[in-house]
């Protein structure tokens, strides 16, 4: 079956931690398989949704390709007062642990 969808979803920036809201588009070819080796023998353009019971749980198959999406760090776009902050700012470099070193010790020596 095709499954289209768009919408739009509610994260939080993980630059300037403000909200921001996502636009998705869902547009994927799927077909339902009962085991992996049935999965394996898929033709291209086409991704596997495994039946577990028997029946076919469109809210899950919807959330689970939403999901798939979605950027693992979600931030404003460049263009946005957030993302020019932090092109501005991206010439700064933070060193945690640049005097570990010396705190332990160890000075300026080298290890072999």
């Amino acid at each position: 079956f095709h499954l289209k969808a768009t919408g739009t979803v509610p994260l939080v920036c993980q630059r300037c931690l403000e909200g921001l809201v996502l636009p998705v588009t869902v547009d994927v070819l799927l077909t339902t398989v009962r085991d992996d080796s049935e999965a394996a023998s898929l033709a291209d353009p086409f991704d596997a949704v495994l039946l577990d019971s028997g029946e076919l749980d469109l809210a899950q198959v919807i959330e689970d390709e939403v999901l798939a999406i979605l950027p693992l760090a979600a931030r404003h776009p460049e263009t946005t007062p957030c993302g020019q902050a932090a092109r501005r700012n991206s010439g700064e470099t933070h060193r945690p642990l640049a005097g570990l070193a010396k705190l332990l010790g160890r000075g300026d020596r080298q290890t072999d």
